[in-house]
């Protein structure tokens, strides 16, 4: 199936847990006999309340990594697109420090 990203995502995991293979599997056969299923989690706005806190939890762990290092640089960047639309790029890099004893 072409369904972008998200869902590709849960196919492939789908490969490797039955519970969510079953989900997808009867995901799918009820969409392909138009029939309407109840609850499947598989709409874009509940990928979008899935991965809206995913993104959080990742931004707020790199901010505290940032704020724990002893050098970090911001480099930024802007180009249009293909239709012209204008697109930036931040990037960050810091030294993460590791305490050793815990590893």
């Amino acid at each position: 199936m072409q369904n972008g990203n998200f869902l590709g995502i849960v196919e492939l995991l789908s490969k490797y847990d039955p519970h969510l293979s079953e989900h997808v599997k009867r995901a799918q056969e009820l969409q392909e006999s138009q029939k309407c299923m109840q609850v499947h989690y598989l709409s874009t706005r509940i990928q979008n309340e899935i991965i809206e806190p995913c993104g959080s939890f990742i931004q707020t762990t790199i901010l505290d990594d940032i704020q724990k290092a002893k050098y970090f640089s911001v480099i930024v960047d802007a180009t249009p697109d293909c239709s012209h639309k204008e697109q930036t790029t931040m990037v960050i890099r810091y030294v993460k420090i590791v305490d050793r004893s815990k590893i």
